[in-house]
Formats: C-alpha cells, structure tokens, sequence
C-alpha cells in the first residue's frame, strides 16, 4: 500500500488495515510525513519485520545521509527493504546516489532505485553509477506514460515501477 496522499489522520488506520488482510508491502516517503505513524502501526502489528517490504524515498540529491537516518529512525528499523531518490532535483544526484551505494554495501538498504526520473537524469546518474538502480518508480497509466523512459529503464536492466496505475481517480471517458 502506498501511503502518499493519505492524511495523516487516517494513515494509521489504514496501514493496520492493510496489515490485518495480510498484505505486507508498504510504500512511504519522509515528504508524506506519515512515517511515525506507519512506524506505529507495524508496531502495533506485532508481526515479524522480515515479513514486511518497506519502501520508503530521500527527498532529492541533497542531504541524503541525514535523510537515510531520518528514516531509518521514524521507521522504527534497522534497515529499509528499497530506498528511492523522490526527485531528480536539487542538484547532480552523483553524490547522492553514492551515499545510498554506501548504505546498500551496508545492508542497511537492502535494494535502492528512483522515483520519477526521465531518460536524461537515469542517463547522467548511470555515469558513475556502480550499482544499477534495482527500480525507477514513475507514474504510469493508460493517460499517463513515457515510453522512452520505459524502454530506456528496461534496455539498462532497471525495472519501472508505477505509481497512480489507474490515474488518481481521472478517467479516460
């Protein structure tokens, strides 16, 4: 479950929900704001943290140590399943990228990828690059898709993830 655009009021509920039909995957971004309250409900679960997949985002290519840590704690683990870089923006996302390669030879991220790059930002950071992006999560829908970015992803190996599959709410008649 993805918890951008949920407010805050009903996140909790909402991820213990999603906890008690079994679903195990949760998608989170220190932007939300939401994570001490996602952190709460896993809590609260009592399940075991090996039978979640937490995916969580830096916000941008600044910052991202203090960012991996800020997560880190208001998650409540020691390590997050996929970590993302939000946003190409704020700079050579270079330096950035390194950092969460750092945490990755760690463990502590055990995949890392991006959110909402195009062919441009994936084709700069692949420059020095050591570890592919395991995922570039973009919007993708019937209204809503780029397909350079997608052949491009797949051509270097890096799986597209969609966010908003049907639209947010729009539709197509």
């Amino acid at each position: 479950i993805g918890t951008g655009g949920l407010e805050r009021s009903e996140c909790g509920t909402i991820v213990s929900n999603w906890l008690r039909s079994d679903g195990r995957g949760i998608d989170t971004a220190f932007v939300y704001r939401d994570q001490p309250v996602v952190a709460k409900a896993i809590a609260d679960a009592g399940l075991d943290r090996r039978s979640l997949f937490i995916t969580s985002k830096v916000p941008g290519c600044i910052g991202t140590k203090d960012a991996v840590e800020v997560n880190l704690r208001q998650l409540g683990t020691d390590y997050i399943d996929l970590m993302l870089i939000h946003f190409p923006r704020l700079g050579d996302c270079s330096e950035a990228w390194a950092t969460l390669e750092d945490y990755h030879a760690r463990g502590v991220l055990r995949a890392i990828g991006v959110s909402n790059f195009k062919r441009r930002d994936l084709k700069h950071l692949l420059r020095s690059a050591t570890v592919v992006p395991a995922v570039n999560q973009i919007q993708h829908n019937v209204l809503k898709h780029d397909d350079d970015t997608i052949a491009f992803s797949r051509a270097n190996n890096i799986t597209i993830e969609a966010y908003s599959p049907l639209g947010r709410g729009g539709h197509s008649g």
